[in-house]
């Protein structure tokens, strides 16, 4: 018998009994596809971490968090991990590509990567880049923004420094649009005294090579140069590709239009540009990152010029999502736009504060 004060499930109609085991199934059914279409990061300390996976570069795995937010994981911190979507870019330190899910693996720091064809099982210490391909435009977008102003009471001029860069990522197409700027102020007068304005589309073909086409647009007085523009298509290749540090190298051709601070034309002038980037990450505290690009030109069209563009920007973290910047660059001319200047070489440091998003 049931007691009055309890809901009885016998004294319901045999409609109403199978009408609520329906619903039970659904609600049971609709709550375990819930569950599943969440990301999980199982941590080495025994902690469960839900939510969306960001991304992973040089050791550092970017984790959207329900319960606090964005965090960066150490992957040395992480026991394994499953992803709900299947459409991520996994990059190996063995210079393998992969384009599928992670599962979770039972022995600590190793995960299973799904793809169409076969099952890896990889140790997490050797992904090196992984990137989620959303449908949404706004999620594969990610850049940083720094700037800084410094001022000498004995000259009476203060420097306005601003910097910038945004990505998109697909699944085999990278976009990247970065710029920076300097600029000098006093009393009397306004000086746009270096601008560095860039766009860059890179294919990757296979494995570890890659095609780039790049335009730019640079601005340097201390060169004589009132306009440069530049069009490059070079190939590239991954020549180091571990948890931490990477190094990729690039050639080809470029083409550029300039016009000196007195106002001379030059068109059509051909290039070789023979190149190389290099990423470091130091997992410390504060955690440091390095990166630094350096490119060599050989003149085609102007005979026995040389050309040199060198960039490093050092990054400490502060708190989440802003960092102390550090950045050094140094140019380099042999022949520049301007024969009567003297100036053959700019080089300078600039500190800022920098926001990542």
């Amino acid at each position: 018998m049931c007691e009055k004060s309890s809901f009885c499930l016998r004294r319901l109609p045999l409609a109403g009994r199978l009408f609520l085991f329906f619903f039970l199934f659904v609600a049971t059914e609709a709550f375990g596809k819930e569950e599943a279409v969440r990301d999980t990061v199982y941590l080495r300390n025994g902690e469960i971490v839900i939510g969306d996976i960001k991304g992973m570069h040089l050791g550092m795995l970017s984790f959207d968090s329900d319960d606090v937010g964005t965090v960066d994981l150490k992957i040395s911190k992480i026991k394994t991990i499953s992803s709900a979507s299947d459409t991520l870019r996994i990059e190996m330190a063995n210079k393998a590509i992969y384009f599928g899910a992670l599962k979770p693996s039972v022995k600590s720091g190793w995960v299973y990567i799904i793809t169409q064809e076969h099952r890896h099982h990889v140790q997490i210490d050797n992904i090196n880049t992984l990137l989620t391909l959303e449908p949404n435009f706004w999620q594969n977008l990610s850049g940083n923004v720094s700037a800084g102003f410094s001022y000498s009471r004995s000259s009476n001029i203060g420097q306005l420094n601003l910097s910038a860069s945004v990505a998109y990522t697909m699944k085999k197409v990278d976009f990247s649009i970065t710029g920076s700027g300097i600029a000098s102020i006093d009393s009397a007068s306004f000086s746009r005294d270096r601008e560095d304005l860039d766009f860059t589309v890179l294919y990757n073909v296979k494995n570890m090579w890659y095609a780039v086409g790049s335009i730019d647009y640079q601005r340097n007085l201390q060169l004589s140069i009132s306009r440069r523009l530049q069009e490059t298509i070079a190939a590239g290749y991954k020549v180091v590709f571990s948890q931490n540090f990477q190094i990729l190298g690039l050639g080809g051709f470029s083409v550029s239009q300039e016009r000196s601070t007195t106002g001379v034309d030059q068109n059509f002038l051909w290039e070789v540009p023979i190149g190389f980037t290099l990423d470091y990450f130091r997992f410390s505290h504060p955690d440091m990152q390095i990166s630094s690009g350096h490119v060599f030109y050989a003149g085609l069209t102007q005979w026995g010029r040389v050309r040199y563009d060198s960039n490093t920007t050092f990054a400490w973290e502060l708190f989440k999502d802003f960092d102390f910047s550090l950045n050094l660059y140094l140019n380099y001319d042999n022949r520049p736009p301007d024969t009567s200047s003297s100036g053959k070489m700019d080089y300078g440091m600039v500190v800022g504060l920098a926001y990542k998003f």
